[in-house]
């Protein structure tokens, strides 16, 4: 690029600063490759980044966490220890508090199931 400003400020013509020479074959093949070489480089860099987050979430991923503990279905909820009746009045509990903010609000409460439910360890009064 400064090449062609010094040549273009020198007084010479555009067409012969282009050219260099080459003819449009020579031209378009050595556009060819430098695209190609600049796709893939920016390839090989994306590739890297991805091996870096990948090789970061193995080893960081793994230090903050504690052994999962299995979500349980609703359909067997006696396992670890969890009663069915616990089970029935949480449901409930959330059925009111949604029928509530649905009134409150003038719509109707939204439908729901519960499909899967896990300990998370905190207690009932502490913030998320």
């Amino acid at each position: 690029m400064l090449e062609m400003m010094t040549a273009l400020t020198a007084g010479v013509s555009m067409d012969s600063v282009m050219n260099n020479g080459m003819s449009l074959g020579e031209r378009l093949s050595y556009g060819l490759r430098m695209t190609t070489v600049g796709i893939l480089t920016i390839f090989a860099v994306l590739g890297a980044i991805y091996l870096a987050m990948l090789l970061s979430g193995l080893i960081f991923g793994r230090a903050g966490r504690k052994k999962s503990e299995p979500e349980l279905s609703a359909e067997a909820p006696a396992e670890e220890g969890l009663d069915p009746a616990l089970v029935a009045v949480l449901t409930a509990a959330v059925a009111a508090v949604l029928a509530e903010e649905a009134q409150a609000s003038g719509t109707e409460a939204p439908a729901f199931r519960v499909v899967s439910f896990r300990r998370t360890g905190r207690g009932w009064n502490e913030k998320l």
